[in-house]
């Protein structure tokens, strides 16, 4: 009986670690608070609210406010208390869309932030419009690998949200996209030549547009000229063929009798000639 109950002693007490862990319950006291964004798109309920990088609530509410702004309710721990500076910002936490909320310290009253206070829109700051920044960079990352891409994208937002310590590795991401490109200059140039030797050609053909048209105007004369005729020319054709036929025929047959008598002659002397050699004898 007594295994039975450690038993289940200790399966409760899991069960309840994984539910805080997994379920994000905190067992410290909070403070609520309200902040007022012209735009809070993309934060949803239960997204971090970090100060300094470090988790200190959670964001427990996004809803409308005077139909043009977002109000969003969050909770800090309470030994973490808020003034009347203070600020707050929506930033990516990664490529995804993933977004949390940063509190930071600014200028203005020293004084702190009661229960269910609210940071009005003056001392907010929504998050960076990512879509728009990186279609402007289109143009350049046509030439990069999707993992290229993705490095540089998020260093350039990382850097433009105010963490300066990856300004050094931006610098690096932007030397190698200058190479990726200059590494393809080369066939950029030839392609230039390409369409610049097509250009020469076009213009040619432009300046000397009336002849052409009538060298394909007479062109397409001949070719229906000689599709009319095709009958004709078909039956040309024909006979030239049994003309040709009868020619070689007619030089096999005659060709023997040409040769024979010449070939007898130059063997056999003629008999009158032979008769009218002179005697020698005495």
């Amino acid at each position: 009986m007594i295994n039975i109950i450690i038993f289940f002693g200790a399966t409760l007490t899991v069960l309840i670690l994984l539910f805080m862990q997994f379920g994000a319950v905190r067992l410290i006291s909070t403070t609520d608070y309200d902040a007022v964004f012209a735009n809070s798109s993309g934060l949803k309920d239960g997204e971090s609210v970090r100060i300094a990088g470090v988790e200190v609530g959670k964001v427990r509410s996004v809803e409308i406010s005077d139909g043009t702004q977002a109000r969003v309710g969050f909770d800090v721990d309470s030994d973490k208390p808020l003034t009347g500076g203070t600020r707050a910002t929506i930033r990516y936490a990664n490529l995804t869309g993933d977004r949390f909320l940063e509190l930071s310290d600014g200028p203005g009253p020293t004084e702190r932030l009661v229960e269910d206070d609210t940071i009005p829109v003056e001392r907010t700051q929504p998050a960076l419009d990512i879509d728009v920044l990186l279609q402007g960079f289109t143009p350049l990352m046509q030439g990069l690998s999707p993992d290229q891409i993705n490095q540089f994208a998020n260093e350039v937002v990382t850097v433009l949200q105010g963490q300066g310590g990856t300004v050094e590795s931006l610098f690096t991401s932007t030397s190698a996209l200058t190479h990726a490109l200059a590494d393809r200059d080369q066939v950029i140039g030839e392609v230039g030549e390409v369409v610049d030797n097509l250009n020469t050609v076009l213009g040619t053909l432009n300046s000397k547009g009336d002849q052409v048209t009538d060298t394909v105007v007479n062109l397409q004369k001949l070719v229906s000229g000689l599709s009319a005729d095709r009958q004709r020319i078909g039956g040309s054709l024909e006979h030239v063929d049994a003309l040709t036929t009868s020619v070689a025929g007619l030089l096999i047959d005659g060709r023997p009798r040409s040769r024979g008598p010449w070939s007898s002659s130059a063997a056999r002397p003629d008999s009158s000639t032979r008769d009218a050699t002179p005697s020698t004898r005495c």
